[in-house]
C-alpha cells in the first residue's frame, strides 16, 4: 500500500497515542456532540471504553466477516501497522460511524486484530 505522505503522517499521530488517549478522546467526541451529555473529567477511558463496546458490533461485521480478517492477516503488508491503519480506515468508513475512522482504525491496529476478531494466532 502505497500512502500519500499526509494520510501517512496522520495515521501515525493517531499511532503515537496510547490506547487509553485514543479511548480519552472517543469520550470527548461524543460528549461534544450530544446534547445534555455531560464530560466527566477521570472517567473518559471508560466513557471511551463504552462508547467503542457500543461499535463493536458494528466493527467485527466490517473487519473480521465482510473484510475476513482472517484471512489476511498474515499478508505482509499489513505488518506495517501504518499500512494497517489505512487499511482499516477504508474497510469501517460508513456514513453512519459517527467518529472519525482514523480513531477507531487506530485503537482496532492497538488493541489487536487478531484478538479482535477472535483469530487463535497472537500476529496482528
Amino acid at each position: 500500500m502505497n500512502l500519500n505522505k499526509k494520510r501517512r503522517g496522520e495515521n501515525e499521530k493517531f499511532l503515537s497515542q496510547d490506547l487509553d488517549t485514543l479511548l480519552s478522546t472517543l469520550s470527548l467526541i461524543e460528549s461534544s456532540k450530544v446534547e445534555g451529555l455531560k464530560y466527566l473529567p477521570g472517567q473518559e477511558i471508560e466513557q471511551g471504553t463504552q462508547i467503542f463496546e457500543s461499535i463493536r458490533d458494528f466493527l467485527y461485521q466490517k473487519v473480521c466477516v465482510e473484510w475476513q480478517f482472517y484471512k489476511k492477516r498474515n499478508d505482509p503488508d499489513l505488518n506495517d501497522t501504518v499500512n494497517l491503519t489505512a487499511t482499516m480506515i477504508d474497510t469501517i468508513s460508513t456514513p453512519t460511524l459517527r467518529f472519525p475512522p482514523v480513531l477507531i482504525a487506530s485503537i482496532l491496529v492497538k488493541e489487536g486484530l487478531s484478538k479482535f476478531c477472535g483469530c487463535n494466532t497472537k500476529k496482528s
